[in-house]
């Protein structure tokens, strides 16, 4: 969880927006990597 937030202060804005919903899964699915 601690990756994504740090993530968000890296990537750019529409990225952080996609990781932001990572934070609250826990995982990257819903940035379609996986599914």
């Amino acid at each position: 969880m601690e990756l994504c937030a740090n993530f968000i202060a890296s990537v750019t804005n529409d990225f952080a927006i996609k990781f932001l919903f990572c934070n609250e899964q826990g995982e990257l699915k819903k940035l379609g990597l996986q599914h």
